[in-house]
């Protein structure tokens, strides 16, 4: 079967044969996972909501819905489109109006499986992109190893001390999505992190591209003040909150650097943007107690995320966790 063909029977599968409005996550797995499907679809638009999964689901002035989502959880059930996803908390089938694609493996992996047949294989190699920032590098399809072994060769960052030369080898598979995630961090650059993915013919032309150094070298100099300028507490032996101020989205990796170096699990929450980001074992209990008092963080266990409403403050939150008990 030619691709053409395949590509009418995947149209008529989904009930779609382009896209007018894709809405991405704004990080390396849902950037990924929307560049595939703009490589299987002809798409004419593509964002990524401020919010998790918000947007409007009628028109509301020159804002239009989106008929796709990849990589998020819908957050208005009524909302009609086709969602690809691997986050659970989905309401069931007969409570929402969208359709839904839902994987157990990242949102990128999920698409490739779908449509590999028909993916350029000059793109192919992506996949790693948004597996790698997704957690799951052990997921990377093994032909992708064999098509594309420049994966494995080592990307060496050389340093001099003392007049002597020094290298540091690392896989090029995992860097690909710290630059991606970096640009993801600064208000309004994903675009940049999604046109130098998309149009990037391979791995290099991602590690060598000079605005997403650029955006790499602004957000760890963020992050280095932040880590000098802040402290975190431990409400107990097992739990952390460590609040910070900022414009970035680095809460994220602040949680998970966090819960690397201690085995704590870490919630951080951004003051400036009353964003929040948890990383550990203990992350499902503490989204279930939130939930109870009207906090909504969630995503997947031991990996979750959300925003403080307006109407409540990062003051109460913080009362509510000192009450927390197991």
């Amino acid at each position: 079967m030619n691709i053409e063909t395949r590509k009418r029977e995947i149209y008529k599968q989904y009930g779609i044969s382009k896209i007018k409005k894709l809405a991405m996550h704004d990080d390396a797995d849902g950037l990924t996972s929307g560049v595939l499907l703009t490589l299987v679809f002809k798409t004419e638009g593509v964002y990524c909501p401020k919010e998790f999964g918000q947007w409007p689901i009628v028109p509301m002035g020159e804002e239009m819905p989106p008929d796709v989502c990849c990589d998020m959880i819908p957050q208005n059930p009524k909302w009609k489109g086709l969602a690809f996803d691997h986050h659970p908390g989905h309401v069931e089938e007969s409570k929402r109006n969208y359709k839904l694609v839902l994987g157990e493996v990242p949102a990128t992996l999920v698409v490739y499986r779908l449509f590999n047949e028909v993916i350029p294989p000059e793109h192919k190699w992506k996949v790693a992109v948004g597996l790698v920032g997704d957690g799951k590098a052990e997921l990377i399809p093994p032909e992708i190893w064999k098509a594309y072994p420049s994966l494995l060769a080592n990307h060496a960052s050389v340093w001099e001390k003392y007049g002597k030369l020094s290298f540091g080898n690392f896989p090029i598979y995992l860097k690909l999505s710290a630059p991606i995630n970096a640009a993801c961090k600064i208000p309004d650059k994903w675009y940049m992190a999604y046109q130098v993915l998309r149009n990037a013919r391979t791995p290099f032309d991602i590690l060598e591209d000079k605005p997403l150094l650029a955006a790499k070298k602004v957000v760890k100099e963020e992050q280095d003040s932040i880590i000098r300028e802040t402290s975190a507490i431990n409400l107990r032996q097992w739990f952390r909150i460590w609040r910070i101020s900022s414009k970035f989205r680095i809460e994220r990796t602040l949680a998970w650097r966090s819960e690397q170096t201690s085995h704590i699990t870490t919630l951080v929450i951004n003051e400036d943007t009353k964003r929040c980001s948890m990383r550990g074992a203990m992350s499902e209990m503490v989204c279930q107690y939130l939930a109870k008092h009207g906090f909504h963080i969630h995503g997947h266990p031991g990996f979750s995320g959300g925003t403080i409403r307006p109407e409540q403050t990062v003051d109460e939150m913080c009362k509510v966790l000192q009450k927390m008990r197991i």
